[in-house]
């Protein structure tokens, strides 16, 4: 794949978000609204609708214990593509990858956050201008409205700390939302893209202009206890990706890695999960 030009980079990096943005994962239905719903009924979550400054966002929460952590799980980046010359006018997922996770997690307050413009209809799509699901997907108004989010979900809970979850690009949006605050205790990562310019390098492919990058505020968040997965067969964010970011840490970072050699990107995570979950994550001195 060259860098010949404009066009065949543009043309590349449709391809690249496709994958990403969970195609591969199998189709749960036309109504992809409906299957979110359906899956956090399944999970005994409340669905709703929140605003913040810029966007408004779809969130699903099941709280049982005041004055706990609450733990977050954010989404991917969805479909993103409809082929590899359109894109999507609706980046809501097809498989809600992340809010299986949070299905599955026995914690007393979970809560499953949509990235912008996902999940949300008419008057609740204020705001959804394409190049948020693409080029400016982790821009500072994502960022700082998914911070704004997580501040009303922690209020919601009246929770103590808040741990997050990220899936692909909700991996990046953590980071990046746990770098500028001081209550994260915790943060995990399924197959995310810890730094968008190697990702675009690696895959030869258009950069992401406007967006911030989680491996600039690596050393913002090394005294964070940290678990990232990353699957042995992914080909869209391999191991090199989060292992630069880790490394970017430096010494000293509170961080765990472990590569589940039989996952793909866009593969059944949720499958072991359970058994991810299980594993200690480090204790920051």
């Amino acid at each position: 794949m060259s860098r010949v030009s404009l066009t065949s980079k543009t043309l590349s990096v449709l391809m690249v978000s496709i994958f990403v943005g969970g195609v591969l994962s199998g189709c749960l239905g036309l109504d992809r609204r409906r299957a979110a719903y359906d899956a956090a009924r399944e999970g005994n979550f409340h669905s709703q609708v929140i605003k913040t400054d810029f966007f408004d966002l779809f969130v699903s929460t099941r709280f049982s214990m005041p004055e706990q952590p609450l733990t977050i799980y954010i989404e991917g980046d969805g479909m993103a593509w409809i082929n590899r010359y359109t894109l999507s006018k609706d980046p809501t997922p097809r498989n809600p990858l992340a809010l299986k996770l949070a299905n599955l997690d026995p914690s007393p307050n979970v809560a499953y956050m949509g990235r912008p413009c996902q999940y949300v209809e008419k008057f609740s799509r204020r705001n959804c201008k394409s190049a948020y699901w693409s080029k400016m997907r982790f821009s500072e108004e994502v960022i700082e409205s998914t911070n704004q989010g997580i501040d009303q979900l922690k209020k919601l809970a009246r929770a103590n700390a808040i741990n997050l979850v990220g899936y692909s690009g909700g991996g990046a949006v953590a980071v990046l939302v746990a770098a500028r605050r001081d209550d994260v205790v915790g943060i995990r990562t399924v197959a995310g893209n810890l730094d968008h310019v190697a990702f675009t390098k690696h895959h030869r492919v258009t950069d992401l202009a406007g967006s911030l990058n989680p491996l600039d505020v690596a050393k913002r968040v090394k005294k964070i206890s940290q678990f990232h997965f990353v699957g042995g067969r992914d080909k869209i964010v391999p191991d090199s990706i989060v292992s630069g970011f880790i490394r970017a840490e430096g010494r000293g970072a509170c961080v765990k890695k472990k590569s589940v050699a039989s996952m793909k990107h866009a593969d059944d995570w949720d499958e072991v999960w359970p058994r991810l979950m299980q594993l200690s994550m480090p204790v920051c001195q």
